[in-house]
């Protein structure tokens, strides 16, 4: 092997080891994806499809933005299911549906950023994507369609039919 290519390797395990905190321990595919969905009332959707384990929980918390890197991301919160739920998820912010707890909606605070990911609390290991918001492109969502983050920006959504969305997911659970 030569020295160029033994040099490639060690750099790009050395990256490898010391990127992003959040790959560590990451195992397999995702539980499944997570997207969010708006109604003709304006009411944001949660759009969870899970395909792999199940999740019980949803987790909305702040994004990274004015935390040092000790600070854990503040959970605005966490909506709990009574069941472990596997499938098309879809939870209305507004009016949180039966089985999930606390009842109270969730309005997102203008100009700032969030993550939301479906999770389990107990008995399964993976969780779904995340989705990431940032308040300044809900703007431009349309109903009928569910919308995914394809990077951690949060700043672009792509769009998909819900058809779309639940082939991806099926994809993306491998």
């Amino acid at each position: 092997m030569s020295r160029t290519a033994l040099a490639a390797m060690s750099v790009t395990a050395t990256v490898l080891m010391a990127g992003c905190g959040n790959a560590v321990g990451d195992i397999g595919p995702p539980a499944g994806l997570a997207g969010i969905s708006v109604t003709s009332r304006g009411d944001y959707v949660i759009e969870l499809f899970v395909c792999r384990d199940k999740v019980d929980t949803i987790n909305i918390s702040r994004d990274r933005q004015g935390l040092k890197e000790t600070e854990k991301n503040p959970v605005v919160r966490d909506y709990k299911s009574t069941r472990p739920r596997t499938g098309l998820i879809s939870h209305n912010l507004a009016q949180p549906g039966e089985g999930w707890t606390p009842r109270t909606p969730t309005a997102f605070e203008s100009g700032k950023g969030y993550i939301v990911t479906g999770e389990a609390s107990a008995g399964y290991d993976n969780e779904t994507t995340q989705l990431n918001i940032q308040t300044s492109t809900l703007v431009s969502l349309v109903p009928g369609s569910v919308y995914v983050t394809e990077d951690n920006s949060g700043s672009k959504f792509t769009r998909y039919s819900p058809a779309q969305f639940a082939a991806n997911a099926k994809k993306a659970c491998g």
